[in-house]
């Protein structure tokens, strides 16, 4: 199959070309979930203040409302270009603290290259639900005292500072639960996103009206409690449909591995497939078929690395060469795609 042929298709295999394009959007008045503390809603604004010597440094980095890490390339791109990496579950006996950072360091000679600011946020058991929390805690963008999508424009905003230019969008990649995160984010908060990777996620928000938020597109009232708190709160979340077919001009890579195909847990019975690797093709093939109906625009990329599992580091290189392509997309430089006869894997035809 030619070049042609796989832009029209979309899905690719790891030895042929992921520069894609995929906006998943819906449009929700920020914060995305009302709930949050009065605290929380006033907005608490911080100025950043980097010392130069932080350069080159991976700096832990407090918030009122959580933790992250932060490396800054000695050649920042100008204006800043920032890309939030967010990490899956943590292990056992390991805080999110320790993982955010694991991850943070394997993108540092990508982000010396690229001249990327990196930002890892610290997604907590105690206040986001990072091994266990209501409706899966941060990967449905859910947090105790603050939305885990609002935390994260709490501490993206800060770099506004740095310079005139900075609107605030920013790169995303995460994966498994980090990636369950991303493809919620991306949906909720396009206008934020310069382009995203989201890495063998378990779970998916489905173009589907009649399927609840998280994983759809249907409002979702509920009462929610974390662990510890003697009260309940009560989610409202009204989510535009509209948003879902507002997806085609962001450079968004999904990436799983062709070995990913251990069961993975469902808690609302709305995936489609039983292993990563089928879900990643329904929600890839769901977004494809709204977008053609709607007769918008749609450039998303599903690519299947052979032989990868669901380790992070297996589809290391291809997340970064995604945020690579996209990086040189919205810079109007044509990204490369590489010949390739592209034999196994599946792909897609319109």
């Amino acid at each position: 199959m030619n070049a042609d042929n796989l832009r029209r298709s979309g899905e690719l295999t790891a030895d042929a070309t992921c520069r894609g394009r995929l906006v998943l959007c819906l449009t929700l008045s920020l914060p995305l979930f009302p709930f949050i503390s009065a605290e929380a809603a006033g907005g608490v604004k911080s100025k950043l203040k980097i010392d130069p010597r932080e350069q080159g440094q991976v700096v832990k980095k407090e918030l009122p409302d959580g933790s992250y890490f932060q490396y800054l390339p000695a050649r920042p791109a100008d204006p800043p270009r920032l890309l939030v990496i967010v990490h899956g579950t943590p292990g056992e006996n390991e805080p999110a603290l320790a993982i955010a950072e694991r991850f943070l360091r394997r993108w540092i000679p990508f982000a010396e290259e690229k001249g990327l600011i990196l930002i890892a946020p610290a997604f907590d058991q105690e206040n986001f639900g990072a091994i266990a929390g209501p409706q899966g805690g941060y990967r449905r963008l859910f947090g105790r005292r603050i939305a885990a999508d609002e935390f994260l424009h709490r501490i993206i905003d800060q770099y506004k500072s740095l310079s005139d230019k900075f609107d605030g969008r920013f790169y995303l990649y995460g994966h498994s639960a980090g990636g369950q995160f991303a493809s919620r984010y991306v949906v909720a908060h396009p206008d934020r996103i310069c382009g995203a990777v989201i890495s063998s996620a378990g779970t998916y928000p489905y173009p589907d009206p009649a399927i609840a938020w998280p994983d759809g597109m249907g409002p979702l009232r509920w009462k929610m409690r974390w662990l510890g708190s003697d009260k309940d709160t009560v989610v409202d979340i009204k989510p535009n449909p509209d948003g879902w077919v507002k997806t085609g001009g962001l450079p968004i890579t999904i990436v799983v591995g062709s070995n990913d195909t251990e069961p993975a847990y469902d808690r609302n019975n709305s995936q489609k497939g039983v292993g990563h690797v089928e879900r990643a093709k329904s929600w890839f093939r769901d977004m494809k078929d709204l977008c053609l109906k709607q007769k918008q625009a749609f450039h998303m990329r599903l690519v299947i690395v052979p032989g990868a599992d669901h380790n992070s580091a297996a589809a290391g290189q291809m997340a970064m060469r995604a945020i690579g392509e996209a990086i040189a997309f919205n810079s109007r430089r044509p990204a490369s795609r590489p010949s390739s006869d592209t034999t196994t894997g599946t792909r897609e035809s319109k």
